[in-house]
């Protein structure tokens, strides 16, 4: 009788620290695609900060329709059929909403299993929360995207990695940028930028715009109110339709 031997070896390169896995991508994943939505809520009578902490794919923040409370409503997809997506859903998709005094936090991620990559496995998360007027925005996204819109919140973003898109604000902005590309539209508010990397675009705001930019293209457009761009790197640099003072310096 012939025999056939599928041999899987994991190799520990011993001082260097080092490892090398044999395997064979997409043997435990599945043409099927599992999806699944969790929501959290709480209370913002007393509430004047949410703190967003992630590390997944794309998070959205926009106004909620319940002014009484702040809500996150979380969709995880991932290539696998419905038992192990319940499963991954429940041990590695995490998504708590708390509090401490007048400030929330909120904390996203997604434990990627040791064995995920080399098994297929790929899970997509997208996260959209509900801001109460008043409530101040402090997000932290990781390398994932960040799209804002619609909100009457002061909104700061630190630490961003991936694409920042943010329109129609009333309240003031602050970002400080590792990378990624960030586009800001119809803000009525002031706005802060430090930019260590990736293209910034700026469209009809309605207050002092102050950038400090390391590298990247800068595109300003309709400021009612005075610009600031200092600390210039690489990239272009263009400014339209200032009604305030202009102040561009290396």
């Amino acid at each position: 009788m012939n025999k056939v031997i599928i041999v899987i070896i994991v190799l520990v390169v011993a001082g260097g620290g080092g490892f090398a896995y044999f395997l064979l991508p997409g043997i435990l994943a599945s043409s099927e695609t599992y999806s699944e939505i969790r929501e959290v809520t709480l209370p913002s009578s007393s509430v004047d900060t949410l703190v967003i902490e992630s590390d997944i794919n794309e998070i959205a923040v926009a106004a909620g329709e319940n002014t009484e409370e702040i809500r996150a409503v979380g969709e995880l997809q991932v290539n696998l059929g419905e038992e192990k997506g319940k499963e991954t859903f429940e041990k590695q998709f995490v998504m708590v909403l708390s509090k401490r005094g007048s400030r929330a936090a909120l904390r996203i991620s997604y434990n990627t299993g040791i064995l995920d990559h080399f098994t297929g496995k790929n899970a997509y998360l997208y996260v959209t929360v509900y801001l109460p007027p008043g409530v101040e925005g402090e997000i932290h996204p990781g390398k994932g995207d960040l799209y804002i819109g619609n909100v009457k919140n002061d909104i700061s973003v630190e630490y961003s990695q991936g694409e920042t898109v943010i329109e129609d604000v009333r309240g003031r902005i602050d970002i400080i940028d590792e990378a990624g590309s960030i586009s800001l539209s119809r803000i009525q508010g002031d706005v802060w930028i430090r930019d260590e990397k990736g293209d910034i675009e700026i469209r009809e705001v309605s207050g002092n715009v102050e950038i400090e930019d390391t590298a990247g293209g800068i595109d300003v457009d309709m400021v009612k109110g005075d610009l600031s761009i200092t600390g210039r790197g690489k990239g272009d640099v263009k400014v339209r339709s200032i009604t305030g003072s202009l102040n561009i310096n290396n």
